[in-house]
């Protein structure tokens, strides 16, 4: 199969807008659909409270500020994730009801949806904590702030810690709280070593560990770095590299979701299919260096994958590989809005039923027929029988045709983005064995052609799989890209179109200067490296969006919302700088100004004017009687008139108005057809529309 596309295209037809009802399908239900618990557990003792560096903030006000902001990611996502915050090295103590208190250990937050009330309280104890570091006095501080910071206080760094309470009050935090969910733990620390000068001590954190493993909780170190010239020991046999990595090698995975008896293996995927780096890599990228380094690790690590797709790679028959297919690129939409109830604010439940427009009664979907008009005819169809259409009894998932040279796929061939498949264990030795593929496409230079099915009974795609090979960070070890396919979805011979191109100027063409002024304007508005990053510019409509709702959902005294920078507008300073440039490349090609620029000058843009003198357009004459539209119908001109003439001659003669203009005029041509008999109706008297027949059979 030639991948160098070409031809004359064919013409197409009109979208399906019952595709929907064949989109179903068996798929497998995305793995990281699970919602996640993560609770963060922060070390509050003299020592994290203690800024580094003269006028920077502590590190227990970057901790704080690490959960403030994933609470911040999971309101605006619109995920219903769970938040918590542990204190650790507390003077008092507090845990939740029903649960043994320890000395030391008290729970800010318990696992909860964040709220703009949780985020408040965490802002008010990072306003105490910056005044207390800046030495500002406590009458500075409003009330709310000083009682949020006075209600745990900072235990002195020498005071005997005990860890293993810590790891048995976090189990049991995630035991009581998080059914069915991803548990993370998110350890925040200065100290390399709580329990040094206790061998017990540290006897018993370890073994305390394993209730981590048996409640299935994963284990993000953040470990903030000393004053230089010390570092933090993450050396063989130290406390945490012992610790921590006894727990992610003995990951069990989240528990299995809970459903009906004999609803199948789907739910055990969701455990078995989601795989942890285990791999020691932790010890190099753990430590936090930068200010605004916490910050950005901990949103990495929260970050959830989009999958969308579980299935296989079929080799040959009776050899396949399982995958999960990620989403690369996805648009951030603004989270649905919720219609409340004005007297309660109840959310309410919209319901819509379809009513005959004759009697009123409530029609149930398996009454309605779905209905395509071919050449004038209408082919009815049942619901039932739409979902038949596209099943050709292979199984889903993608199935592999052959290799071919990467220099033949071309970027016009791509029909939208990427998404990129991951190997899984489902299949045992999955991982190996893509991994071998991907580097033999590599060395090759191929890239494979393959068959795509999602579902059962959906349409069957021509796809092209691209190789990435997996890419370690050479000095922290960590993974930049990982192994996988990206899958890029070929065009068919009828999605083509054909394109009348015109012929390519040639240099004589130009007149003397045009391309010397068009290369001068290239290179002076080309931007800096680091101008407009791809990838990297906010959406501002978003953006502004989310801060009012910040602003008025925490209610800040006196707080506004900050102007955000919009990165789709052209640089006005910059671009004044090329002048010179924008306007030798106006006046050789003879540019004419355009209406806004007419605007600043304050002409008004005119409408041009007919042959009769008037700026109004013609009006077409309108057919207004029955020998007019037949000779319309005969001329086929039924296409040339406007909508709201066509839906005036349907509600004349009783016909329906609703659709698309292709629909009203079918409806016209029909009845015009029928008039041309001697016993066609007169303008004016009703016509029944076409009716579906009693069943499919029969059509």
């Amino acid at each position: 199969m030639d991948l160098d596309l070409g031809g004359d295209a064919d013409e197409s037809g009109e979208h399906n807008e019952y595709s929907d009802l064949a989109a179903g399908g068996d798929e497998v239900a995305p793995e990281f659909n699970q919602k996640d618990s993560i609770l963060f557990v922060i070390d509050a003792r003299q020592s994290m409270c203690t800024p580094v560096e003269s006028g920077k903030p502590s590190h227990f006000s970057k901790a704080l500020g690490c959960a403030l902001a994933c609470m911040r990611d999971r309101i605006l996502s619109g995920e219903s994730d769970l938040v918590g915050v542990l204190l650790f090295g507390t003077e008092k103590m507090k845990v939740p009801n029903g649960h043994q208190n320890f000395p030391h250990i008290y729970v800010l937050q318990e696992l909860e949806q964040p709220s703009a009330a949780s985020m408040r309280q965490l802002e008010l104890i990072v306003k105490a904590e910056e005044a207390a570091r800046v030495g500002g006095a406590a009458s500075e501080l409003d009330d709310a702030a000083a009682a949020a910071a006075e209600a745990f206080g900072h235990a002195d760094s020498s005071s005997a810690l005990e860890l293993a309470n810590v790891l048995w009050v976090t189990s049991m935090i995630f035991n009581s709280a998080a059914k069915n969910t991803r548990r993370r733990l998110y350890l925040m620390t200065d100290d390399d070593s709580p329990c040094a000068g206790s061998a017990a001590a540290r006897s018993r954190a370890l073994t305390r560990s394993r209730d981590l493993q048996d409640a299935r909780v994963w284990m993000e170190p953040f470990f903030f770095a000393p004053a230089p010239p010390g570092i933090f020991d993450l050396s063989e046999g130290s406390f945490w590299r012992e610790l921590v990595g006894t727990v992610r090698d003995n990951y069990k995975g989240p528990p299995p979701k809970e459903t009906a008896p004999g609803a199948g293996s789907a739910s055990d995927e969701l455990g078995s299919g989601l795989i942890e780096d285990s791999s020691s890599a932790w010890v190099t990228t753990c430590v936090l260096c930068r200010d605004d380094e916490a910050v950005e690790r901990v949103r990495r690590k929260a970050h959830k994958k989009r999958v969308t797709w579980s299935s296989e790679l079929t080799i040959r028959d009776g050899y396949a590989l399982s995958f999960h297919m990620v989403s690369v690129l996805r648009p951030t939409p603004k989270p649905a809005q919720v219609k409340l109830f004005a007297l309660d604010n109840t959310p309410l439940q919209s319901e819509s039923l379809q009513r005959d427009a004759s009697t009123g009664a409530v029609i149930d979907k398996g009454d309605v027929f779905k209905g395509y008009n071919y050449g004038g005819k209408w082919v009815f169809f049942e619901p039932y029988e739409l979902q038949s259409f596209g099943k050709e009894g292979f199984a889903p998932g993608l199935t592999l045709l052959g290799f071919k040279d990467a220099s033949r796929l071309k970027l016009q061939h791509n029909l939208g983005p990427a998404k990129f498949v991951e190997p899984c264990e489902k299949v045992p030795g999955s991982t190996a064995a893509m991994g071998a593929l991907v580097r033999a496409m590599v060395s090759k230079g191929k890239v494979g052609l393959a068959r795509m099915l999602k579902g059962k009974i959906g349409q069957a795609r021509l796809v092209a799989l691209l190789p990435q090979e997996h890419m370690v960070d050479p000095q922290t070890g960590a993974t930049k890209l990982p192994c996988g396919l990206h899958v890029l979805e070929l065009p068919f011979s009828d999605d083509i179109r054909a394109v009348d191109k015109p012929a390519a100027l040639t240099e004589d063409q130009f007149e003397p200067g045009q391309l010397d002024a068009t290369r001068e304007l290239v290179q002076a508005l080309t931007l800096p490296p680091g101008a407009s990053p791809i990838g990297r510019i906010s959406n501002p409509a978003s953006a502004t969006h989310f801060q009012y709702l910040e602003c008025l959902a925490l209610h800040v005294p006196g707080a506004e919302v900050v102007a955000t920078v919009d990165g789709t507008l052209p640089d006005g300073a910059w671009l004044a700088t090329k002048r010179p440039q924008l306007e030798a490349f106006q006046q050789v090609f003879g540019l004419p100004k355009t209406a806004e620029a007419d605007a600043a000058s304050g002409v008004a843009a005119k409408r041009p004017k007919t042959s009769a003198g008037s700026s109004a357009a013609p009006k077409p004459e309108l057919p207004g009687s029955l020998q007019e539209w037949l000779a319309a119908y005969r001329g086929e001109r039924l296409e040339s008139f406007t909508i709201p003439t066509l839906k005036e001659f349907c509600k004349a003669n009783g016909l329906p108005v609703g659709g698309k203009k292709g629909d009203l005029v079918a409806r016209v041509h029909d009845w015009l057809e029928k008039a041309k008999d001697e016993d066609a109706p007169q303008v004016g008297d009703p016509d029944e529309a076409p009716r579906p027949p009693d069943t499919a059979a029969d059509l």
